[in-house]
């Protein structure tokens, strides 16, 4: 009996050998099959079975790595080599292994048969070559024994920001930034490793290409690093007043290359993220003021007032009861005597505050340079609405910066670095004491409303949001800086000697204007009053 020859090659390739074998023994398929037993062998050990490959993965002095990652190139195996550095895994000869381990360079490795595979993996030296800009220049990071960290303009980009402080808060370990409040003009206090003194304070010294600077009035897309000395090898550079640290801000240098035009834009919505929820219904608050009240006085009184903007007194109150949100009752009366009596259910803080803010931010640079010169001129601007519905906190900067370097012969570089900054910020004042939060907290109940019948201010809203609706009090400031510094490099001897030297000018100024006009109220139909009156700039 013949047997078919693919369905001989199919029991083959199956291992049903012994039908195989049958069918053969009267044909003439016995030398094939001979053959065919031998690749059979040889696929099952190489093509259909695994194999245990083992080796020891050494650094470049010969000591052992553990933890090294072996996988195979474009699979899922894996194996981690142990103390000995001693690792197995199951593969096929023609594979790639991949060793990895950090601080190492990776490595790829063909099997090319079962030995033990041996692998020398080499130290990473991308780290240890890099630049960090310390106190008496730059170093590589191999050479430095100071404590330093060093964030790089990535820390800033593609997130517009007023201040530079506010980028750098949680980007680098152990420096605490500690601000006053959230106003975009406010300077921090910078802290390295904790307070530095107890009782005195002290802030870190901060240096802006090598001179004492705000980086309030700084463009933060103009910086290239920022360092911060923690250790007291500051002090031995910068004497006392590096005692509580250095941070080192460097602004960008021109790039060789083609001249080079830049520009970034941002729009920028804001909102504010925690506001108190505040009890708007009249009638509510009124019952919980009058509880507080009389228990600190063991219930033996009434109140006669709501702080100094409105009077209690118990039908008024009575009547509060059926004037809830929602009643759809007129908000004021009026009295027999003309004065004004107020059920209203007031959010003020709904009336203080916008549901957002807007800004825009546009940078542009250009920029270009060879061995022999290079330029680098950048300007921002960056303005910023107030959260404030009325009257509001609006804020603004310009910057501008030039920079350049010129190789007038091959021992002397010469440059100059020129900034200009103006910062522009109004922020309103109520003039009864200044504060319009106590002013909320006092003197805008609920109950009370913006505006009387007669298109007057209240006296609870002149006492807070109505004073900045009012729109005639605040706070004017202007800063302003103009800095030049000119400095050269001179080496001589192949380099092995150096000469620096620079001047800086600097010229900083500040404007501050305050405005206070009193502010109409009225209690009372046709009568007018006045908070404020012992202040007018008008």
């Amino acid at each position: 009996m013949d047997l078919p020859k693919s369905l001989f090659l199919f029991l083959v390739a199956s291992g049903i050998q012994t039908q195989a074998m049958a069918f053969a023994e009267t044909t003439d398929w016995r030398l094939k099959l001979a053959a065919s037993e031998k690749i059979t062998g040889r696929l099952n050990s190489t093509a259909f079975q695994q194999n245990t490959i083992r080796g020891k993965v050494v650094d470049g002095n010969g000591n052992a790595l553990s933890g090294v990652s072996v996988t195979l190139k474009g699979k899922n195996t894996a194996a981690v080599t142990n103390d000995d550095g001693v690792f197995e895994i199951q593969a096929q000869v023609g594979e790639t292994l991949v060793f990895s381990s950090v601080g190492h360079v990776s490595k790829e490795i063909t099997i090319n048969s079962l030995s033990p595979v041996n692998v020398v993996l080499a130290i990473a030296n991308e780290q240890l070559s890099e630049v960090v800009v310390v106190g008496y220049g730059k170093q590589k990071k191999a050479n430095l024994t100071g404590a330093v960290d060093q964030v790089g303009s990535e820390v800033f980009e593609n997130r517009p920001m007023p201040n530079v402080t506010q980028g750098l808060q949680g980007a680098i370990p152990n420096l605490n930034i500690n601000l006053a409040d959230g106003k975009p003009t406010r300077s921090a206090s910078y802290e390295i490793r904790g307070m530095g003194s107890i009782g005195q304070g002290g802030s870190a010294l901060i240096l802006i290409d090598g001179v004492e600077g705000d980086p309030a009035m700084l463009n933060p897309d103009d910086i290239e690093s920022v360092s911060v000395l923690k250790d007291a090898a500051s002090a031995a550079i910068y004497g006392a007043r590096g005692s509580f640290g250095v941070v080192l801000i460097t602004t960008k240098d021109p790039k060789k290359g083609k001249t080079s035009v830049n520009y970034t834009g941002n729009l920028i919505s804001k909102s504010a993220t925690v506001l108190p929820d505040m009890v708007t219904d009249g009638y509510l608050y009124t019952k919980m003021f009058l509880e507080a009240y009389s228990s600190y006085y063991d219930y033996s009184r009434l109140p006669t007032a709501f702080h100094r903007s409105y009077t209690f007194k118990q039908d008024w109150y009575d009547e509060m009861a059926n004037r809830r949100p929602g009643s759809g009752k007129p908000e004021v009366e009026v009295d027999a005597n003309g004065n004004y009596l107020y059920y209203a259910n007031t959010d003020w803080y709904n009336i203080l505050f916008k549901n957002q803010a807007w800004g825009n931010e546009h940078n542009l640079s250009v920029q270009g340079a060879t061995d022999k010169n290079g330029f680098i001129i950048s300007g921002r601007y960056y303005t910023q609405d107030g959260l404030y519905r009325y009257n509001s906190d609006d804020y603004s900067m310009y910057n501008l910066r030039a920079k350049g370097f010129a190789k007038i012969f091959d021992w002397l570089v010469v440059d100059n670095n020129t900034e200009l900054s103006q910062m522009n910020y109004f922020y309103p004042h109520r003039v009864g004491d200044g504060s319009v939060w106590y002013g909320l907290e006092g003197d805008s109940n609920p109950m009370i409303p913006m505006f009387n019948p007669d298109g007057t201010l209240t006296m609870g809203a002149a006492f807070s949001a109505g004073d900045l609706w009012y729109g005639k009090n605040g706070i004017t400031t202007k800063k302003r800086l103009l800095r030049n510094t000119t400095s050269f490099t001179s080496s001589f001897f192949n380099d092995v000697f150096r000469v620096k030297g620079d001047l800086t000018f600097r010229n900083a100024d500040g404007l501050e204007q305050v405005r206070r006009v009193p502010v109409p109220y009225s209690n009372k139909v046709g009568q007018i009053s006045y908070i404020g009156t012992e202040t007018n700039d008008l």
